[in-house]
């Protein structure tokens, strides 16, 4: 993917459901019209970057709205109330103008708008990279298209680039817009214009034949179990075609690497957005809301330990996204404490506490049971300044595929080979124990390890119909975490006793899963500038 740093020639900032005022429509001076433009190769690509520089702000507008709907992560913070949006989130507590919520939506919107600029301007491309860009808005625009579908069901379609200001569209049938994605995909692909690496260890930033085919595969697979239909044969020529390409594979360095600066664009990485270290040019990257409080720990233990790398969380840190006590016990009911996959992905307290690194006395740890995230830990090796801090944003990537193509087996198609599959994800993740003969619950449980935080919990909860068991008391209540049971780390008052844990549990409010959830609603700003759309049942 490009490495955007500078201003882009072209500005694309409409939102796509907003009108504007005829008073706007005035000449810019020395600015060129859309008309006249993408002419060149180079204008070309200045408009494909501008669709690519928008997926510098995922990390913030995508990434943490969608982890909070899950049951992987506490949304934390440095107390009750530090984020209402992600908590309304994480509590199944959801207001119509949740602006964490609404971002996300808009964020999707804005980079089908600028996709549809190249779509509308280049169907009749004739040079080489013009048409590469075509294809590239393609994939991009379906990669946004199916995550609207997974989440929102019924939604805008726009495809074509809207000359006189009627952005309020009505919504189309979650069926049509599955159709769309594939559609788009299977054009992109059939076009032989997208780049594809040499083998599995070249790197190749922008996207590639490979992930447009592993992204057909993924809608035919979320189309065939939220729709109903029967795609899985589509779905399983799609990620067949990506996994005999032999072009990408599991990473086999240190696991967590994968989602770090070290392991950028590695021969699993299909689809990821990754920042420069360059310290002339430091943009707003969010990751430190994903790192542990540090300032509710002892410093001068903190000092010692960040100094002999025991501690890799730099100094600035939020305290964001812990992992849920549920994922750690299903972590550890797959591989056991010891771990490979387990210890790459978290830490847990206790294990702090024999550095020396305890909670101060006094103190607490807010959205938190006992565990703490390593998997998308801002390292202090990765700090570029104070409150700047650069990581990879990892989208996609060849772990998904695996999973995609053994459930598309597990329907009509090869016991052993998604056997096979997931014995790759299990060796990887250090588990000896593969018996075989894989069933849906076993890939359901793999898939939830293997992908944690990356934003495939939820739409697979829905679609496998596990949602009112899955989060029925979901968000009800909420750990703090004061320390060990035991009180031997710290003078806190003792709690609950929770797997050895001081907690104290607090009530959020929150009403646990309601039928309605398994579409989202629109945000309200959406609804307010569009009255083509209507809220879907229950967010009336």
């Amino acid at each position: 993917m490009k490495k955007i740093l500078t201003s882009l020639a072209v500005a694309c900032s409409a939102f796509v459901l907003y009108s504007c005022s005829d008073q706007l429509d005035t000449e810019q001076h020395g600015g060129i019209s859309v008309d006249q433009y993408y002419k060149t190769d180079a204008e070309c690509l200045e408009g494909l970057a501008a669709v690519y520089s928008n997926f510098s702000g995922y990390r913030l507008s995508d990434f943490m709205p969608l982890a909070s709907l899950s049951d992987d992560f506490y949304a934390g913070g440095g107390d009750r109330g530090n984020d209402t949006g992600l908590e309304e989130l994480n509590e199944f507590n959801l207001s119509l103008d949740n602006a964490r919520f609404s971002s996300m939506f808009t964020t999707w919107y804005n980079t089908i708008y600028r996709c549809n600029l190249l779509v509308s301007h280049l169907a009749e491309a004739k040079t080489p990279t013009a048409q590469r860009v075509y294809a590239e808005a393609l994939v991009l625009r379906a990669f946004n298209y199916l995550r609207l579908a997974s989440y929102f069901g019924d939604v805008p379609l726009i495809v074509e680039e809207i000359t006189d200001g009627n952005y309020a569209k009505e919504a189309s049938p979650r069926a049509q817009v599955f159709a769309q994605v594939e559609a788009d995909l299977e054009q992109a692909i059939a076009s032989g214009k997208l780049l594809e690496k040499a083998n599995k260890t070249d790197k190749v930033v922008n996207v590639t034949k490979q992930f447009a085919q592993a992204l057909l595969g993924k809608a035919y697979v979320y189309e065939s179990t939220f729709e109903g239909t029967d795609k899985w044969s589509q779905a399983r020529a799609a990620l067949d075609a990506v996994i005999s390409s032999d072009k990408y594979e599991l990473y086999k360095g240190k696991y967590s690497d994968i989602f770090h600066f070290v392991g950028a664009f590695n021969c699993e990485s299909m689809f990821e957005f990754n920042w420069v270290f360059d310290t002339q040019n430091t943009p707003i990257n969010m990751t430190q809301r994903l790192g542990w409080r540090v300032e509710r720990f002892k410093q001068d233990q903190y000092i010692k330990t960040q100094a002999a790398g025991l501690t890799e969380c730099p100094n600035e840190s939020y305290g964001f996204y812990n992992p849920s006590i549920d994922l750690y016990k299903a972590f550890v009911e797959m591989e056991g404490e010891n771990g490979y996959r387990l210890n790459e992905c978290m830490v847990t307290y206790k294990e702090l506490c024999t550095y020396p690194l305890n909670i101060e006395n006094g103190k607490y740890v807010y959205g938190n049971g006992g565990y703490f995230t390593k998997k998308f830990l801002p390292r202090a090796s990765e700090r570029i300044k104070s409150n700047t801090l650069t990581t990879s944003s990892v989208f996609f990537r060849y772990a998904e595929v695996l999973l995609l193509a053994a459930e598309a087996e597990m329907h009509g198609g090869s016991q052993v080979k998604a056997d096979g599959y997931i014995n790759q994800i299990k060796t990887r993740a250090g588990i000896t124990n593969q018996p075989g003969n894989y069933t849906l619950d076993d890939l359901m449980k793999e898939k939830r390890l293997e992908m944690w935080g990356e934003g495939t919990r939820w739409p697979d909860v829905i679609r496998w119909g596990k949602a009112a068991q899955v989060f029925k008391d979901w968000g009800k209540r909420v750990p703090t975490l004061y320390g060990l049971a035991d009180g031997s780390d710290n003078s806190n008052q003792q709690y609950d006793n929770v797997d050895g844990y001081n907690i104290l549990w607090k009530t959020t409010g929150g009403s646990g899963w309601q039928d309605k959830y398994a579409r989202l609603p629109f945000p309200q700003q959406e609804i307010d500038v569009n009255k083509n759309v209507s809220q879907p049942t229950g967010w009336n």
